[in-house]
């Protein structure tokens, strides 16, 4: 008995379909799910959300500025009108620019004044902070690397126990 391989190839890696994506978390929104948030930056240099609810798996998710902010009003009231955003039209972070996307996220969400819930440190046993900020409509979930930058930050903000 003889096995030949002769006639395949190498799959090509399709590209990620964040147009699918955009319309699933649409379509949760219209659902009226609540929504889990998980924010980062891929490996690519893309700032992305890990989304999920109740009744969806998690799933990846590139935004934008104007996507973000779409998502971000959907949490705050409920409003799903995505006014024609592009999902497709992507930038990454160029070189020399800070790319936490999280990180950034969680200062804006202190510095307006949000409520941001930390888990005491004591009970912390790693090198990460973690934090939830909870809306009408879902959560957004943090874990940033714990540096003494952002202890003092975060100290003098009054957020840390």
């Amino acid at each position: 008995m003889e096995f030949t391989i002769n006639g395949t190839s190498v799959p090509q890696v399709e590209k990620y379909d964040n147009q699918g994506a955009h319309n699933a978390i649409k379509s949760m929104m219209q659902r009226k799910e609540t929504l889990s948030i998980r924010l980062y930056t891929d490996k690519d240099n893309y700032p992305c959300i890990w989304i999920e609810s109740y009744n969806v798996a998690g799933f990846k998710y590139y935004v934008t500025p104007i996507s973000f902010k779409w998502i971000y009003t959907y949490l705050t009231t409920g409003e799903s009108e995505d006014g024609g955003i592009q999902p497709t039209e992507l930038n990454p972070y160029q070189a020399g620019e800070d790319n936490n996307f999280q990180l950034s996220i969680l200062k804006q969400l202190i510095e307006s004044g949000k409520r941001v819930q930390f888990v005491p440190l004591f009970r912390e046993v790693n090198n990460y902070i973690s934090a939830t900020s909870a809306f009408l409509r879902g959560k957004i979930f943090f874990r940033v690397e714990r540096t003494e930058e952002l202890l003092s930050y975060l100290r003098e903000k009054e957020a840390l126990i």
